[in-house]
C-alpha cells in the first residue's frame, strides 16, 4: 500500500451510508402517513399539496449521501491497493444492485398514491417491507465486504505509526513528568529534623 490510510475513514464514510439510509426510512415513515390520513380521509390540505415535494427531497437525499458514499468508498479501495476475492466482489456486486433497486421502490412508493389511490395503503406497506430488507441487506453486505479491507489498512497504519507520538500525547507526557519532579505534595508528611 503505496499511500497510508487513515482508518476512521472507513468509519466516518459509513456515516454517509447510514445517512442515505434515514432519508429513505424517513421517506417510507412519510408515506405510512400519508396513506393512514388518506384512509381515514383527514389528510391535510398541505400534506395533500406537499408530499410528494418532501419525499422527492428526501428521495434525493438518500441518492446524493449514497453516491457520494460509492464513490469516497470506491477512491479508498484504490488507495488502499486491496484485492477483492471472488465472494467480497459478489457482496459488493449485490449491494451496489440492492442500493439501486432500494432507489427504485422509493420512486414507486412516491409515484403509486398518484395512480393506485385504491390499493395505495396496501402497496406502501408492502413496498416498505422491501425497503427495510433491502436496506439491511446494503447494511451487511457493505460491512461484510470491507472487512478484511480494513483489517489490512488498520495493520498498515499501526506498523507506521507505532513509534510516533501526537503532540497531545508529549503535552500529557510533559505535565506529568513536571508533576513527578515538583516535591510539594500536599499528601506527603513533612520531615522534622
Amino acid at each position: 500500500m503505496k499511500n497510508n490510510i487513515n482508518p476512521k475513514s472507513y468509519t466516518l464514510t459509513k456515516y454517509l451510508l447510514t445517512i442515505s439510509m434515514l432519508s429513505f426510512y424517513l421517506l417510507c415513515f412519510l408515506m405510512v402517513v400519508v396513506s393512514i390520513k388518506t384512509k381515514q380521509a383527514n389528510l391535510g390540505e398541505w400534506w395533500t399539496n406537499n408530499y410528494l415535494k418532501v419525499g422527492f427531497i428526501l428521495q434525493v437525499m438518500g441518492m446524493l449521501f449514497g453516491i457520494i458514499y460509492f464513490l469516497i468508498r470506491y477512491r479508498l479501495h484504490k488507495r488502499s491497493e486491496y484485492k477483492y476475492n471472488k465472494k467480497e466482489s459478489y457482496f459488493v456486486i449485490t449491494y451496489l444492485c440492492s442500493f439501486i433497486l432500494l432507489i427504485v421502490f422509493c420512486f414507486l412508493l412516491l409515484l403509486v398514491m398518484k395512480y393506485a389511490i385504491v390499493s395505495y395503503f396496501v402497496l406502501t406497506f408492502i413496498f416498505i417491507i422491501f425497503v427495510f430488507i433491502l436496506g439491511i441487506t446494503i447494511s451487511v453486505l457493505e460491512t461484510i465486504s470491507r472487512l478484511k479491507e480494513q483489517a489490512l489498512v488498520n495493520k498498515v497504519w499501526f506498523e507506521n505509526n507505532k513509534g510516533k507520538k501526537t503532540q497531545h500525547e508529549i503535552k500529557e507526557e510533559k505535565k506529568a513528568q513536571e508533576l513527578l519532579e515538583k516535591n510539594d505534595n500536599p499528601f506527603m508528611e513533612e520531615k522534622n529534623d
